[in-house]
């Protein structure tokens, strides 16, 4: 797979005895899932470190990945968009297609990436979500 180094400290929070288990492919979500954890290292502004949240809502799966910064309300509306960088990019090396990218291959797998803001006050939150398995045994049937 790919390699992320990250300078952050990482925080992993699981919010039920059992980890939820996602449907979809593998790779993608790893794909997916190391683009978030970049970015969080990427654009975290002091020392607070990465949260990761993983649980399940509503017959899905997510991960929610949590920096300290500030997103201009202004800039919310692109943060999707295909090459758009935020002013806060400039110290960062892409091309702006990491979010595009991410949020693409989530809904193709019937999930989806969005920015979760309203409930972070002074911290960026993107989160992952994508149906969860019907049951544990067709995981373990389907990847034997």
């Amino acid at each position: 797979g790919q390699e992320v180094r990250l300078r952050s400290r990482i925080e992993l929070t699981v919010r039920e005895a059992m980890p939820p288990v996602a449907q979809g492919d593998p790779i993608q979500i790893e794909h997916i899932l190391l683009n978030l954890l970049s970015n969080a290292g990427k654009y975290a502004s002091g020392e607070a470190g990465i949260q990761i949240h993983v649980g399940s809502a509503g017959g899905y799966a997510f991960c929610r990945i949590v920096n300290d910064g500030r997103i201009p309300p202004e800039e919310k509306a692109y943060l999707f968009d295909r090459y758009f960088r935020g002013s806060n990019s400039r110290h960062a090396s892409g091309i702006g297609i990491g979010l595009y990218m991410a949020r693409s291959l989530a809904r193709l797998q019937a999930g989806d990436v969005r920015l979760v803001d309203e409930e972070c006050g002074d911290q960026v939150a993107f989160e992952l979500s994508l149906p969860l398995a019907a049951t544990q045994t067709e995981l373990w049937e389907k990847t034997a």
